[in-house]
């Protein structure tokens, strides 16, 4: 059986929500600097957060606590 290659969270990310949204940080980068930044800060932590398998559940009990995701 062939194996297919890893997938980075953050390219999941990239391919699921912001380009369909029409987001881009290169575009974003050419027009606001700082919104730019906090953007990548966000994919930054998102990477950290859920690359560790007991992180990511806990966020999931945590979101699933305050209302958010199912």
């Amino acid at each position: 059986m062939k194996t297919l290659p890893n997938i980075h969270p953050g390219e999941v990310l990239l391919e699921e929500f912001l380009s369909p949204m029409g987001f881009w940080m290169e575009l974003q980068a050419n027009y606001d600097l700082e919104e730019a930044r906090k953007s990548s800060n966000i994919v930054y932590i998102y990477r950290i957060l859920y690359s560790n398998p007991y992180l990511q559940r806990s966020l999931r009990i945590v979101f699933k606590f305050i209302g958010i995701g199912s």
